[in-house]
């Protein structure tokens, strides 16, 4: 018989920190500018009370506030700063028009810049996320202040499945 889910979890869990209620999680709307003067609609969550911690990085052309949006709230409770973005051209992001692919490799650059250059950064940054968010975690890579390439504090959110190929 296979073990259930909760006995499993059960070590780990008792060793993490009790969550943040949600209420204590607070969500601010930026507009980060690219390097073009586009600008990507970005969602910057974390506790109230943190004035810095470890950053999670999001980039996602699903919607910052579905899957991706609850998943960087469950972070911030757990003492991260997770930073969610529409894509270029998807949500909330200029321009009306999505070009799959074309800019990812840009914008993920300039929105790792943007997040070092912000008050809250503390010198480590991760990724998370599968499918096309999983590209851009590739794209963001090419940063070098990303985190997994530099230090030996890193953290890794692997991509289970993104593109193979990008045409």
């Amino acid at each position: 018989m296979m073990p259930q889910l909760a006995d499993i979890l059960g070590p780990i869990r008792a060793s993490l920190p009790d969550p943040l209620p949600a209420s204590e999680i607070r969500c601010d709307t930026v507009w980060v500018s690219m390097r073009d003067g586009i600008r990507l609609a970005t969602d910057v969550l974390r506790a109230s009370h943190l004035h810095s911690g470890p950053t999670i990085a999001i980039r996602t052309p699903y919607g910052r506030r579905g899957h991706y949006g609850m998943v960087a709230r469950a972070l911030a409770q757990y003492g991260y700063v997770a930073v969610v973005q529409d894509c270029r051209g998807t949500g909330d992001s200029e321009p009306d028009t999505w070009d799959l692919y074309v800019y990812e490799l840009e914008d993920s650059f300039d929105f790792v810049q943007w997040l070092t250059e912000q008050a809250w950064y503390d010198g480590f940054i991760g990724s998370a996320g599968g499918s096309y968010v999983g590209g851009t975690q590739w794209c963001m890579a090419f940063h070098p202040k990303i985190t997994i390439r530099r230090s030996p504090r890193t953290c890794c959110f692997p991509s289970c499945h993104s593109l193979r190929e990008w045409y």
